[in-house]
């Protein structure tokens, strides 16, 4: 079967509405962010990037099971070629220290889905940071 097109993929019904059920007020914030967001993106060649952020107490076990049911419908896997990220709000922010690439990527090019949106990055990071993460 071909890949998903990109309407059919990234649908509340499909993956997202059941991740966000299974996390309910636990969820802090969500995106899309890459080629998808950025009207780059191959069916067949480039993968559908969903960063979801929970709070301390969030039970992780409930969402990977909540994305592991529709992840095994046909197409499912193909379309995104990877699980949407989940990591918890402390580990997040330790990353978004390290890397502020990142959050100046998700808050200028991201599409926000759900929770809190981030607030706008301190600074620009130099363009050299931006071009590390290629690498």
């Amino acid at each position: 079967m071909p890949p998903m097109t990109r309407q059919q993929t990234i649908s509340p019904d499909i993956i997202l509405d059941p991740l966000f059920a299974s996390l309910g007020s636990h969820l802090q914030t969500a995106y899309l962010y890459g080629s998808y967001v950025q009207g780059f993106y191959q069916p067949g060649e480039s993968d559908i990037n969903v960063l979801v952020v929970a709070d301390e107490t969030a039970d992780f076990h409930a969402a990977r099971q909540a994305v592991q049911t529709v992840w095994t419908q046909e197409g499912i896997a193909a379309a995104f070629q990877h699980p949407p990220t989940l990591v918890r709000q402390s580990a997040f922010t330790r990353h978004l220290n390290l890397n502020p690439a990142l959050d100046h990527h998700l808050v200028s090019q991201g599409q926000h889905l759900a929770g809190t949106p981030l607030p706008a990055p301190h600074a620009t990071p130099d363009p050299a940071d931006m071009l590390a993460q290629d690498i």
